[in-house]
């Protein structure tokens, strides 16, 4: 895998994508909003053309498969979104990319010499059941900022990671190589 503004020798250490309830969540709002209206609500419509107009029908038809198309646009817009949100940690950067709308996308990176403090939060229920929640990540670039992902898995341990490959960084003093002069 590679990423915007990978540098050479650069390693990616860990990709950190949404928890799996995120998609359920998004296909059990799909089957609820799309597919349970179109077995409660079209039944009765297709009826009604029938004893009124035999014509009807075909209408009725092309308007539920383009109310079935739409709603899975609508499904994968929604996925894009939730997919393309993630934390990238390599030896070298912390990047956050997030997907804000279908055409638009945001790319931050963070030297991990820069990391101060990360806190992981678990919030509810059933975050607490399915061991998801959220990630803050404290950093000094300029004024002080916050990278944040939330409903990742297991928040506590990814937190630790990103602290741990920032203190290795520390220790090792090692900055980010510069890139190679042009020949």
């Amino acid at each position: 895998m590679r990423f915007p503004e990978q540098q050479p020798g650069e390693e990616i250490v860990l990709v950190i994508r949404k928890h799996f309830i995120v998609y359920l969540g998004l296909l059990l709002n799909f089957f609820m909003v799309f597919i349970f209206p179109l077995f409660l609500v079209f039944p009765f419509l297709f009826a009604y053309f029938r004893a009124t107009h035999p014509q009807g029908v075909l209408i009725a038809e092309i308007f539920a498969c383009m109310y079935v198309l739409y709603g899975l646009a609508f499904l994968m817009v929604a996925w894009m979104e939730e997919a393309f949100d993630l934390f990238v940690l390599t030896n070298q950067h912390l990047v956050d990319i997030t997907q804000i709308s279908f055409f638009r996308r945001s790319v931050t990176a963070t030297p991990l010499l820069q990391i101060q403090d990360t806190a992981s939060h678990v919030d509810g229920f059933w975050a607490t059941m399915l061991n998801y929640g959220s990630v803050d990540v404290q950093t000094a670039a300029g004024g002080t900022s916050i990278f944040s992902i939330s409903r990742v898995p297991d928040p506590p341990s990814v937190s630790r990671a990103i602290l741990s490959e920032a203190q290795k960084a520390k220790n090792t003093g090692s900055h980010p190589p510069e890139a190679p002069a042009p020949a």
